[in-house]
């Protein structure tokens, strides 16, 4: 018993370090901004240590992980709770986006196919994509194989990848800005629908790594590129620019795209204070994506 209490001691001093922290400084250094992205993960060890001090009926055990559990209380539910849904409006318009991975035209056999075969299964009114490359935007047959279903095929003339939207509703307006320090990669298209007019953003930051390592050390592969590189600081800047920019919006608008970002982080409370989170609305649990789904990343 003492060495499971001692290993519960170790865990909630840590766990308990890490809000702390988070509480205090925020996001202020690069390795705790990049702990902030699996904050839901540090709970995992309850699931193994609540057990163990209930069979062996350790008070003390149980009163030590009490703070913590507190806390997963308060941070889990949320994903879990039922929400107050609205009745789907009908007709209802239905967005899709998707980052379709540019470089999967270097691989030997592509997944371009299965993903055009994914969107005509899920018959959206709009889909915006991120990292379309130049050969899928310069075929015949539209965007993906797309040009039957969809009329619009909206995106930047540039040979590198870029933001592509399309709609089968009638298109008003459209504008797309490329990706500056400050600045997302975005189009923002007006549409038409049911005769309201509604601005539909397609956003894509970059992803939060900087030039430098923070520590000199052998880099073997990505993920390892993206812990010791990892900083915030310019996705951050264009996601204050995005927000900007939908404080001057006139129309009703829908924002969609590929953020960089875990739901976990201080930046995602920003954002979704100035937007609804529609998983968060519509959906429920979790809702991993990637990588190997251990974060939500949006």
């Amino acid at each position: 018993m003492a060495f499971i209490l001692a290993l519960v001691n170790v865990y909630v001093l840590l766990v308990l370090g890490y809000w702390l922290l988070r509480w205090l400084a925020g996001d202020r250094w690069w390795w705790l901004a990049f702990m902030n992205n699996f904050a839901i993960w540090y709970f995992l060890p309850l699931l193994v240590f609540l057990p163990l001090v209930l069979l062996l009926r350790s008070r003390r055990g149980l009163l030590l992980l009490l703070p913590v559990l507190v806390i997963a209380v308060i941070w889990i539910t949320p994903y879990y709770w039922p929400t107050a849904r609205a009745a789907a409006p009908n007709p209802s318009l239905r967005v899709v986006t998707f980052n379709i991975w540019g470089g999967n035209e270097s691989l030997p056999t592509n997944h371009f196919d299965q993903v055009a075969a994914w969107l005509r299964e899920m018959d959206a009114d709009v889909v915006v994509m991120q990292e379309v490359p130049a050969s899928q935007r310069t075929r015949a047959d539209g965007f993906l194989g797309l040009g039957d279903m969809y009329a619009g095929q909206i995106a930047p003339e540039t040979d590198n990848w870029t933001n592509v939207m399309l709609t089968r509703l009638p298109v008003i307006a459209q504008e797309s800005f490329e990706m500056t320090e400050t600045q997302p990669r975005y189009q923002r298209v007006v549409v038409e629908f049911e005769g309201e007019q509604i601005a539909i953003y397609n956003v894509h930051t970059v992803l939060p790594v900087g030039r430098l390592p923070h520590i000199e050390f052998p880099i073997r592969s990505f993920y390892e590129s993206i812990l010791l590189r990892y900083d915030e600081s310019m996705r951050n800047a264009q996601l204050d620019f995005l927000l900007g920019r939908l404080a001057e919006e006139t129309l009703p608008y829908i924002v969609a795209g590929d953020f960089n970002m875990s739901d976990q982080t201080l930046a995602y409370t920003r954002v979704a204070a100035a937007m609804h989170d529609s998983l968060r609305e519509i959906g429920a649990g979790y809702s991993a994506t990637w990588p190997l789904a251990m974060v939500r990343g949006d």
